[in-house]
């Protein structure tokens, strides 16, 4: 498939800001919605402080899921309650092979055992909320120590699961300082709300996964950026509800009424139409894509 250079589109920069502006005053709540943090509660509220490593660890490797992230991180919750003598690296094999998310299995396994050995885990090890207060350094130390950016979307997702955790220990945390992860939902809602722009793009599904990658990705992150800064919001704290609110709006096959719906029957909050619309408005445009 053919298709153009991404580009921003600024003329939609401030229609989103004011779409969402609604919706910011909520985020803390929804975040206590969201299934990825009720299963960190449920882990922390049975093991405690040994939660830690495990969650930065299946954050790292949370990619590529044989079944949606929701499922996922729920039942890794319920795995790794049970207590055992295994390596880690063992039982991130067994829980993965028991989930069917095999694809890239070694690479996985490979990146859990290089992070055991990287400072971050030795200082969860001694201190588990040692990072409430800084994810910066978190995702600085972390990529440094894999060899990745720090804006790649699994640092930030780490960085974004671990904040769960300090919440879920009953800690503070600044979520600022810290980029959009650009996932496949995030790419996909950059497009929807005209945010995110690429020419010819006939098939969105296709588009939205070419954005989370290479040089395209950074157009969807400065994209986000913009908005985040005019809504004085940090991004992974606005992620919360991007990543939610896509994988309804995906489920709800785009229709309008049953994405505010479904949204209020899932997590509690009205959102207004107007701003389901505006965050839609380039959805006709594209071939509908698969749900995730």
């Amino acid at each position: 498939m053919s298709t153009g250079e991404p580009r921003i589109r600024e003329d939609r920069v401030q229609l989103v800001v004011e779409a969402l502006k609604s919706v910011v005053k909520h985020l803390e709540r929804l975040i206590l919605k969201d299934p990825q943090f009720v299963a960190i509660k449920s882990l922390v509220d049975s093991i405690d402080g040994d939660a830690a490593i495990p969650v930065v660890l299946n954050a790292l490797i949370s990619y590529r899921l044989g079944i949606r992230g929701e499922e996922y991180w729920l039942r890794f919750s319920e795995f790794f309650k049970i207590r055992d003598s295994k390596p880690l690296d063992s039982k991130f094999e067994e829980f993965l092979r028991n989930v069917r998310s095999t694809w890239g299995l070694e690479q996985k396994i490979n990146r859990v055992r290089r992070a055991l050995t990287s400072s971050v885990i030795k200082s969860l090890s001694r201190d588990p909320y040692v990072y409430c207060s800084d994810l910066e350094e978190l995702v600085k130390s972390l990529s440094k120590h894999l060899g990745v950016e720090e804006s790649s979307k699994t640092m930030v997702f780490t960085a974004k699961m671990y904040g769960y955790l300090c919440i879920a220990s009953g800690r503070r945390v600044d979520f600022s300082g810290i980029d959009m992860p650009v996932d496949y939902r995030n790419a996909l809602l950059a497009i929807t709300s005209c945010l995110v722009e690429i020419e010819a793009c006939r098939d969105v599904s296709y588009c939205a996964k070419m954005l989370t990658s290479g040089k395209a990705s950074s157009v969807v992150r400065r994209a986000w950026g913009e908005v985040c800064n005019l809504l004085k919001t940090p991004c992974l704290l606005l992620d919360t509800f991007t990543w939610l609110f896509t994988g309804v709006v995906v489920n709800a096959h785009f229709d309008p009424v049953e994405v505010a719906r479904e949204f209020k029957a899932k997590y509690g909050i009205d959102i207004p139409m107007s701003t389901v619309k505006t965050l839609l408005e380039c959805a006709g445009r594209h071939v509908r894509p698969p749900k995730v």
